[in-house]
């Protein structure tokens, strides 16, 4: 019987694949830390808009002339909330103003003629307000003019429904614009619960920027009779102001 032997090295085999095996765990980090680099720069270029707008909404403070956020954004998405950032903060810049005006006057005087008449149930009132300040940074703004109006009708001998309509048209010279004027509508309803008291109250919205969108308000009057006529009516005008009117 004869046999036959033949045997090789494996070392070069075994070094070629350990090569091999090197190799690929080298290219599969350099693959892992490109993939990271990679995603790390498109994350920071997709946020950075968010960070440039969270930076200067942060810088925005009260008393900042016209804040506005300039942050730059090219997904429509960013551009989108910065434009309703600038709308919000334009609309708090332009109430914050509207209310210094309201308040910063430490003395101001009012003219309200009242102008009113009823038709049967129907109840008609004009309430002009001519004002003016005296001491303040609106003195320079001369008379201001309020229109007010009111229309109501009596469903019942105690009850009426209504609207009325309020104003500030700024300057009676010169008004201020449309977006800077303040006009509001109520639908109203009126108790007469007793001969001497009466409840208004209304629900109204604002019909400008600068004007509260939902305004709620209730108003409870006492009649006072100066004479003894005992026929006196309570006349409610758009101001809310109490007058009794004899007949």
């Amino acid at each position: 019987m004869h046999m036959l032997q033949v045997a090789a090295p494996l070392a070069p085999l075994e070094r070629t694949l350990r090569d091999f095996l090197l190799l690929g765990l080298l290219l599969t980090v350099i693959a892992v830390g490109a993939a990271f680099l990679v995603g790390w720069r498109i994350a920071g270029a997709a946020l950075r808009p968010t960070r440039e707008i969270t930076r200067q909404a942060e810088a925005i403070r009260e008393g900042t002339p016209s804040p506005t956020i300039t942050a730059h954004a090219d997904v429509d998405e960013f551009t989108r909330l910065v434009q309703v950032l600038n709308d919000m903060l334009a609309r708090l810049d332009q109430a914050s103003a509207i209310q210094r005006r309201f308040t910063a006057d430490t003395w101001s005087y009012e003219l309200r003629p009242i102008i009113d008449k009823t038709y049967g149930k129907w109840y008609f009132a004009f309430n002009p307000v001519f004002g003016r300040s005296w001491h303040g940074p609106n003195v320079t703004r001369g008379w201001e003019f309020n229109p007010n109006v009111k229309i109501s009708y009596d469903i019942t001998r105690k009850i009426a429904g209504g609207i009325e309509y309020y104003g500030n048209t700024g300057p009676a010279t010169e008004f201020d614009p449309i977006s800077q004027q303040q006009h509001q509508i109520f639908p109203t309803i009126d108790l007469n619960v007793s001969p001497k008291w009466e409840f208004n109250f209304g629900v109204g919205w604002g019909l400008t920027p600068a004007t509260d969108h939902l305004i709620v308000k209730c108003i409870v009057g006492r009649r006072f009779s100066w004479t003894h006529d005992k026929g006196a009516r309570l006349k409610m005008p758009a101001g809310g102001d109490m007058v009794t009117a004899g007949h």
